[in-house]
């Protein structure tokens, strides 16, 4: 049974109504900008604002009434996106042919613009419940499986997305210019998670920031190796996709690997930030 039935019934009414050029009558564009611009449709996810003498986590915890927004998990093409964003690097072009979104080098577009093979579908797009390509779909499916996790941990691409976001002017200045700590992990939360840290979230990062600064002499020792291993094989692999006669050759991208580097103790701290569920979902 729906929940606003009275609301439903307005709706309806207003729908079939010809009021003039601003709102011709059965018009769905106005319609579903009627809906997106109400105060409801744009609510926060956030309940620590909510509630004062009623606790409307209590009283309503299945969110019906739509007192806030429900919380939900991007997509992996807007989440991609959103990580491009970020870092400051997406591409303003716009049209153009296709482009491979899973192999380096990458290509920082938009993902409406990445090329999709309906007969061998990307590991990663299906880890990430991209809906298939040869047949109907009228929703996702939504799972939670550690590949998820690794990909944040290990994929170049987002080693490069950190990389970048460490490079913004908001956080060099901060950090190598003004030499201010405070200020670098404000810079870094206000990128990647568009707020300020609070007071526990502030301590976290700057206690965190200095035991990486202890580790950080081991932490090059141990992967120099393993990052010297890694851009050989990624060497290797471009060079394979760039020597096949196969019609999928036409999707290598042009141009630069990812460097294969330790993180510095900046750069770890974004890659933790972009672990938290508030990266990934719309709050």
């Amino acid at each position: 049974n729906p929940t606003h039935p009275e609301l439903l019934d307005f709706l309806a009414n207003w729908f079939v109504q010809d009021l003039g050029p601003q709102k011709p009558a059965w018009s769905l564009k106005s319609l579903h900008k009627a809906i997106m611009l109400s105060r409801a449709y744009q609510q926060s996810s956030s309940s620590v604002f909510k509630g004062g003498a009623n606790d409307y986590a209590k009283v309503d915890p299945s969110n019906s009434l739509l007192w806030r927004a429900n919380v939900r998990r991007l997509d992996f093409e807007s989440f991609r996106d959103s990580l491009i964003g970020m870092a400051g690097i997406m591409e303003k072009s716009t049209g153009g042919i296709s482009f491979n979104v899973t192999e380096e080098p990458y290509i920082f577009r938009r993902s409406v613009y990445a090329y999709i093979d309906r007969a061998n579908m990307p590991d990663l797009l299906m880890q990430f419940d991209m809906a298939n390509p040869t047949a109907p779909n009228s929703k996702r499916s939504s799972t939670i499986v550690p590949q998820q996790a690794l990909f944040l941990m290990n994929s170049s691409f987002v080693a490069a997305i950190v990389q970048n976001i460490v490079k913004r002017p908001e956080i060099v200045n901060a950090v190598s210019i003004q030499k201010d700590t405070d200020k670098g992990v404000s810079a870094v939360y206000r990128l990647v998670l568009q707020r300020l840290p609070t007071a526990a979230e502030r301590k976290r990062a700057i206690d965190f920031l200095v035991m990486e600064n202890k580790m950080q002499a081991a932490i090059k020792n141990e992967a120099a190796q393993i990052n010297k291993d890694a851009t050989k094989m990624a060497e290797k692999k471009l060079q394979s996709a760039q020597n096949a006669k196969t019609a999928s050759a036409a999707l290598v991208n042009e141009g630069e690997l990812v460097q294969r580097v330790a993180f510095s103790p900046w750069e770890a701290l974004v890659q933790a930030l972009l672990f938290s569920n508030e990266a990934a979902y719309v709050n």
